[in-house]
């Protein structure tokens, strides 16, 4: 009798493996694909399912794996709310994905770093007549690269180089730095967007020898143009006047050096520093800038 038991068990498991092999073993083929294989720090990503079969698809379910920490959502899941039945093709995506790389997805030290998202096959499936059947689980690389904040700095003259200019954000335990390069009479300036802290109020500070010192709230949100930046301190003492036209005649006459008077950042105190005194000092009573 014991015998007769087990192999009715066994008879009646047989007759059921094909039913759960039909309605849930079959794979199908899935490909993932990115609007760009290169984002920046905070920017946004399109990821598209494209599904490879000839059934039709009434439903389902698209889940893809995340990296951790690299995306602003916390996961990615698409139901397929499908009215009507459809038959996929290779041109149209079954599930989209709009996601955001964090802000500070890199390390200080790392210039760029490689993610890889797939599909998440054991939780993700398409339904066909009734049946379900689970996606193939490709995957897709990325990279990621810094992030930066802009912005210009008037400068009132042409500038030979940024020698001794400096621009950083102060207001949190440690002054951020940023980077510099000439545009005409404007001064660019990045700063590295995962060093900023959101959290903290930033002034941004503009110093040079020869110029005036120029201190201004800092706005992530928003591109900052610096104004007050003027050619023409020679002295330091925060003003432009007859004293400081005066020094830069005597180092011409004397052929002496000085940084504080080498306005255009030439290495050499001539003509074109009289120059630029002349622009610093008619942007700064407000004769105008010539941008």
């Amino acid at each position: 009798m014991k015998f007769i038991k087990i192999i009715s068990f066994l008879l009646a498991l047989c007759l059921l493996l094909p039913s759960v092999y039909v309605a849930g073993g079959e794979v199908i083929d899935a490909s993932l694909d990115a609007d760009k294989d290169e984002v920046k720090e905070g920017e946004g990503i399109r990821f598209e399912v494209f599904v490879d079969t000839d059934k039709t698809i009434s439903g389902g379910v698209i889940r893809l794996l995340l990296p951790d920490s690299v995306f602003a959502e916390p996961s990615a899941e698409y139901t397929l709310d499908i009215d009507e039945p459809i038959q996929p093709d290779s041109s149209t995506p079954v599930a989209v994905f709009d996601l955001t790389v964090s802000d500070s997805v890199l390390e200080q030290s790392e210039d760029e770093a490689t993610f890889t998202v797939s599909i998440d096959s054991e939780n993700s499936n398409i339904e066909s007549d009734g049946n379900t059947y689970n996606l193939s689980g490709e995957e897709f690389s990325f990279k990621v690269t810094p992030s930066f904040v802009s912005g210009q700095i008037n400068a009132y003259i042409n500038l030979e180089s940024t020698e001794g200019i400096s621009a950083a954000l102060v207001g949190g335990e440690q002054p951020v730095n940023a980077a510099l390069e000439l545009s005409g009479k404007k001064i660019i300036y990045s700063i590295r967007r995962s060093l900023i802290d959101p959290q903290v109020e930033y002034k941004l500070t503009v110093t040079a020898p020869g110029f005036t010192d120029v201190e201004v709230d800092f706005d992530i949100s928003q591109t900052n143009a610096v104004t007050g930046f003027y050619p023409g301190d020679v002295s330091g003492d925060g003003k432009i006047d007859v004293y400081d036209f005066n020094l830069i005649c005597s180092y011409i006459s004397y052929e002496h050096y000085d940084a504080f008077a080498d306005l255009n950042k030439d290495t050499v105190v001539d003509i074109s520093d009289v120059q630029s005194f002349a622009a610093g000092y008619k942007a700064k009573n407000g004769g105008g800038a010539n941008d």
